[in-house]
């Protein structure tokens, strides 16, 4: 059985100071840093992959020609 993937240490910022006043407002403002809260923030921004790409009837098509 495969196991769980490792947690990869994240990346040094290009500009620590830069990185450090964004942690510093976002724990100013009491931001939620839960996994949960991602996925939620996550799906309203990211829009679902469609399961079937979206056709147009042959009358359309056969029109267009």
């Amino acid at each position: 059985m495969p196991s769980e993937p490792k947690a990869q240490k994240p990346p040094e910022p290009d500009d620590p100071e830069q990185s450090q006043r964004f942690i510093d407002m976002a724990r100013e403002v009491e931001a939620d840093e839960s996994p949960e809260a991602f996925e939620r923030a996550f799906e309203k921004v990211v829009r679902p992959k469609d399961v079937e790409p979206k056709r147009k009837p042959k009358d359309a098509q056969q029109d267009a020609s």
